[in-house]
């Protein structure tokens, strides 16, 4: 779905991408992790065109994303930043209806196609119950969901995440991690930036390790993320050890 190719970027003479190849299977979750400044906020930047970049450097559906409009991007692409703090009372349904933005037809704008469409993706969710509640009256857990529910409006086979779960508890960290996994399981590619490597290790397919602006290690999350890698992203040492039948990732001394 897609596809990097020689990818580099600077911001003046600072290099912050230094040749980046790369490729992100259909229907995979895929993780980006990296300590800060390694390049993951650049690198979704670029992938979304927030960012200049050249020539067949970055191909979604095998198409150059710098040959098609913002629009034909936003049917590609759909993008949950990491904060998304609301001024105006918009009601659930109103924000997921701004997920249908680049399907509006014209003078005559959403239809009731557009909003089967909004109240299935609530539904999906288990959150058809707050369509008519103020966003800002929601938790911190409600309000991922309702954005989860905005970016699967848009309809678009790929999904990125900055960051989706930083701000919650421990509890809906794992809900929305779940649901992600729910999601990507049904064909849709989703690529998520995140801090915690063990959310990388229980819910993606494959992860992408990066560090100064190089990619460090690229593949199958069971296979590719393990004590080394982890000692190269992060300079300490890390273990992983399996509780029950899970794993989990500590660091060798919390001193």
């Amino acid at each position: 779905m897609i596809e990097i190719k020689n990818l580099s970027f600077s911001y003046g003479e600072k290099k912050v991408l230094d040749n980046i190849s790369l490729s992100m299977e259909k229907g995979k979750l895929h993780g980006l992790l990296g300590r800060n400044g390694s390049g993951k906020s650049t690198l979704f930047k670029c992938c979304l065109k927030f960012l200049k970049v050249g020539d067949n450097n970055i191909l979604v559906s095998d198409i150059d994303i710098q040959n098609i409009s913002i629009k034909d991007l936003s049917k590609l692409i759909a993008y949950l930043p990491q904060d998304h703090e609301q001024s105006f009372l918009w009601k659930v349904k109103e924000i997921v209806l701004m997920g249908r933005t680049p399907h509006m037809k014209g003078v005559f704008g959403l239809d009731k196609d557009d909003y089967n469409i909004i109240y299935s993706k609530l539904e999906l969710l288990d959150i058809l119950d707050l369509a008519e509640v103020s966003f800002n009256e929601l938790s911190g857990g409600q309000k991922q969901l309702v954005m989860i529910a905005r970016a699967l409006a848009q309809e678009t086979p790929i999904i990125f995440l900055d960051e989706p779960t930083s701000a919650l508890d421990f509890s809906n960290q794992l809900m929305i991690w779940r649901m992600l996994k729910r999601i990507s399981d049904t064909g849709i590619t989703i690529v998520v930036c995140t801090h915690d490597p063990n959310h990388i290790l229980w819910y993606c397919d494959n992860v992408i390790a990066i560090d100064n602006g190089t990619i460090l290690a690229a593949g199958d999350t069971a296979t590719i993320l393990n004590e080394k890698l982890l000692y190269d992203i992060y300079k300490n040492k890390y273990r992983i050890e399996t509780i029950g039948d899970q794993k989990i990732i500590y660091p060798e001394s919390f001193l």
